[in-house]
């Protein structure tokens, strides 16, 4: 059927990157998809998995990848950045 569909769409997308945004009209399945794909992925790896979930709308283009000073030249890391950086270095949080 369809959402078996986009589950292994979903799983595919995953294997072969870092991070991935769901699009789509409200009601139309993206967060179930992704949280029963996570509990199947928990139960057949007998691992627990983590989900990081942004609303890229809720936050500026800055706050959500990151900026860099202009006169300092330090790098502040924004959400995205920011969660990336933890799981890289296997943090949670």
């Amino acid at each position: 059927d369809n959402f078996m569909l986009k589950c292994m769409q979903l799983f595919q997308i995953q294997k072969i990157t870092h991070g991935i945004m769901l699009v789509g009209s409200v009601g139309t399945g993206k967060s179930t998809v992704w949280r029963v794909l996570l509990d199947a992925m928990e139960k057949v790896d007998g691992m627990k998995g983590e989900a990081y979930v942004v609303d890229p709308k809720a936050v500026s283009k800055e706050e959500l990848y990151g900026k860099l000073d202009p006169t300092t030249l330090e790098w502040t890391d924004g959400v995205f950045t920011d969660i990336l950086r933890r799981v890289s270095m296997g943090l949670r949080g």
